[in-house]
């Protein structure tokens, strides 16, 4: 059962499956799970079928009532965070966070798989204020890498392509071979020596689909083997420095800050 190795004080709320969830959102009128949330694989429509349920409406006052306040406060989010972690060992599951905050309430949401392979989410209340370490915290990072700067080598994880040496005229206008950025100081690193991947968004708003927003900022990481954390620079600038847990935190609340910022703006509200 994954848990929020966190000093936010997090309690846990409850434990449902995914397809519950699932059932829960539709009844609020959301379509699909926040992003990462979601089924790792197909689910059997045996098991569906001879599942021995009762209604969502039902069960939101019954055994699921635990998680009425979490369903509640996502279709009022004011922000949400969304954390994935993928792993290169193909039999670790990747690390799926969903962050939000409505008013003075706080939670995040912890993909896992119970003990018969179903995926369930572990929902735990947090204090508003504490969400950026809540998530910072569960990321699983290992600590500053050693290189003041790498690009990582490869296409298989999707990352940025490296940076490319350019040329640059001289004081006559003729074209001279700029510095490679491997001259300038960064260090090449082979994709199997990538160990994790982390994406981290926020948003003030309801999602038009699942998955990575290409038009929101992100913050994208690396882990590499033997080495440590890098967090890469923002756009596409092909390369990564040295990342901490501080420093993640830092540009998560401010990520959370500017949009509580605009809700702020547009509803009148005046919360911290």
């Amino acid at each position: 059962m994954p848990s929020l190795a966190t000093t936010a004080r997090p309690e846990l709320v409850g434990t449902v499956a995914v397809v519950d969830l699932e059932a829960a959102c539709e009844l609020y009128g959301r379509d699909m799970l926040p992003y990462p949330l979601g089924r790792r694989r197909p689910v059997g429509s045996v098991w569906l079928a001879t599942r021995d349920v009762g209604p969502i409406e039902d069960r939101l006052d019954g055994d699921l009532r635990c998680i009425r306040a979490w369903v509640e406060a996502l279709v009022r989010a004011d922000v949400c965070v969304e954390c994935r972690v993928r792993y290169r060992d193909e039999d670790t599951a990747d690390l799926r966070l969903h962050g939000l905050r409505a008013g003075e309430l706080g939670f995040v949401a912890a993909q896992g798989v119970d003990p018969e392979a179903v995926d369930i989410v572990h929902i735990y209340a947090v204090p508003p204020g504490a969400l950026g370490t809540a998530i910072v915290d569960s990321a699983g990072l290992v600590g500053r890498g050693a290189h003041a700067c790498i690009a990582v080598a490869g296409n298989e994880h999707g990352l940025p392509e490296p940076p490319e040496p350019l040329d640059e005229p001289d004081d006559f206008g003729f074209p001279t071979p700029h510095a490679s950025p491997w001259e300038s100081g960064i260090r090449t690193v082979d994709e199997q020596n990538v160990v994790a991947t982390g994406t981290v968004q926020s948003r003030y708003a309801p999602a038009g689909h699942w998955g990575i927003d290409a038009d929101r900022r992100i913050l994208r990481w690396v882990q590499v083997d033997d080495d440590g954390d890098y967090l890469y620079a923002p756009g596409d600038a092909g390369y990564a420095e040295p990342m901490d847990a501080e420093m993640l935190r830092g540009c998560i609340e401010g990520f959370i800050a500017d949009d509580l910022a605009i809700v702020r703006s547009e509803s009148g509200w005046g919360g911290q």
